[in-house]
């Protein structure tokens, strides 16, 4: 029983850890931007880009999130942004 208090305890805190408020705000905007854009190049386009990987649209799409990725980490770092300022539950 010591152990799992203890193992639940270390998971709590790095759960708290890599959950931060910055990080959540990461999630969520990459999360939404990332859904929007994937309904929108599947019904322009008629790609699909989790299928589809190796079509020219798919391989544009990836490249896009993965630089959108860097700029959305620096910009939420550098001006602190803040989705949900008064939630304080999690």
């Amino acid at each position: 029983m010591k152990f799992i208090n203890k193992f639940l305890n270390v998971v709590w805190l790095l759960f708290k850890r890599i959950l931060n408020r910055s990080n959540r705000n990461k999630i969520i905007l990459v999360f939404i931007l990332g859904f929007v854009t994937r309904v929108f190049v599947n019904n322009v386009y008629n790609v699909n880009v989790f299928l589809d990987y190796l079509d020219q649209i798919s391989l544009i799409y990836y490249l896009f999130f993965s630089l959108f990725i860097i700029i959305i980490h620096e910009f939420v770092d550098y001006f602190h942004i803040n989705l949900f300022p008064s939630l304080s539950i999690i």
